[in-house]
């Protein structure tokens, strides 16, 4: 349990910080979608309206793809174990109508709830231009736990996250140290999992 909480607030984390700039796909009918494996522990495969999209798929870093320049619509996706058979195994997600908005940067995430079900989560990415001297920090709670607050340069950047909603907040360029904590707290950071923010 502890090593499924603490992954998959990780996984928030870097999923968010990592996306790099649209592909200029976006437009009035599709948008960049970037697709997040956010459960730590089961390499799978992905599939969009029974096409195979994404194949032997894993968690951490490298589990980040797209962006991808997808039509406004509803998408059947369902996510199986890595090899399992779509016409005979059982999905761990299953979502028969993910819907793409248009004109948007969209992520959609292999996460947990607060439960421990394992869900697509689908996030809208905020890139609107930054203010000059200044970059934006976005954490997406998409792990097995309840509501925790940002720590960011020692303070509380944000609070009360709770899973499946998002933090944000624009903060001066630089050196930066961050962590995970209990909500209303900033000690002790429970990401990393050495209790030291990390830069």
């Amino acid at each position: 349990m502890r090593y499924k909480v603490l992954s998959g607030l990780a996984v928030g984390l870097l999923a968010t910080v990592g996306l790099a700039t649209p592909a200029n796909a976006i437009s009035a009918t599709s948008s960049d979608v970037y697709v997040v494996h956010g459960i730590p522990g089961l390499v799978v495969d992905v599939y969009v309206d029974d096409a195979l999209l994404l194949e032997d798929f894993t968690f951490g870093p490298e589990g980040v793809a797209g962006p991808l320049d997808l039509e406004a619509r509803d998408y059947k996706i369902q996510v199986f174990a890595a090899g399992d058979d779509p016409a005979t195994a059982t999905p761990a997600i299953d979502v028969p109508a993910a819907g793409v908005p248009a004109n948007q940067s969209v992520s959609l995430v292999a996460q947990y709830d607060a439960a421990g079900t394992p869900i697509l989560g689908v996030y809208v990415n905020d890139i609107s231009t930054t203010a000059p001297g200044q970059g934006r920090l976005t954490v997406r709670h998409a792990a097995e736990a309840g509501p925790v607050a940002i720590v960011a340069g020692g303070t509380i950047a944000f609070d009360n996250v709770e899973n499946g909603d998002e933090g944000k907040v624009d903060l001066a360029v630089g050196a930066l140290t961050a962590g995970v904590a209990g909500p209303g707290t900033t000690s002790p950071i429970i990401i990393p999992t050495s209790g030291t923010a990390a830069d």
